[in-house]
């Protein structure tokens, strides 16, 4: 089944205010899968966000996560290591 074109994003803030964004990506990360939402987004937009990501990951000293998480090590385990470290991605 094909999903309707999204044509703009909103972002809700913890004061309440929001930010309509009339270009960008959004991402939802379930269990299973990432969902996302592309609102005039091209090719280039793309490469250029997964670049910037894989250069705050590195920048984080992340590097050694990424790779692990490629090779298919556990969720969960990366998950209960990066909370004794008491680090979230929300801090980027």
């Amino acid at each position: 089944m094909n999903r309707p074109t999204a044509t703009k994003i909103t972002v809700h803030y913890e004061d309440g205010t929001l930010r309509e964004l009339n270009a960008g990506l959004a991402v939802e990360l379930t269990e299973q899968e990432l969902i996302s939402d592309m609102v005039h987004f091209s090719p280039l937009d793309l490469v250029r966000t997964a670049y910037g990501l894989l250069t705050v990951i590195d920048r984080l000293g992340m590097s050694d996560l990424l790779a692990r998480f490629a090779d298919g090590v556990d969720i969960e385990a990366m998950e209960e290591e990066l909370d004794q470290e008491g680090g979230t991605a929300d801090e980027v």
